[in-house]
């Protein structure tokens, strides 16, 4: 399993400028599961759910899981919105301080 942190700021220009470097991770990491840890995540917009979407696609063409954990409530609720929140394996009311969503 690798676990992977993602920085504070997950915008488009921090977005694009991360994805070489998850794409090298992703790919060459081995087996198993790829963990997103979104602890840190606190400035973000919808780059950052094409991130995470890109990484998905990423772990699967690899043969490896996703597993996004710590996700900021207002990008849980983005995901949720598009509903890709099942597509990143990312349960309901599994973000830090979120509100249960209905």
């Amino acid at each position: 399993m690798s676990v992977i942190a993602l920085p504070a700021d997950l915008d488009s220009d921090q977005a694009a400028a991360l994805l070489p470097q998850l794409r090298r991770q992703i790919a060459g990491g081995g087996t198993g599961a790829v963990v997103l840890d979104a602890a840190a995540v606190r400035r973000f917009d919808s780059a950052a759910l094409a991130l995470l979407l890109e990484c998905r696609r990423l772990a699967l063409t690899s043969q490896r899981t996703l597993e996004v954990q710590h996700l900021p409530a207002g990008l849980h609720s983005m995901a949720h919105v598009y509903g890709v929140d099942g597509v990143l394996g990312v349960p309901v009311g599994a973000s830090a301080g979120a509100d249960p969503l209905v």
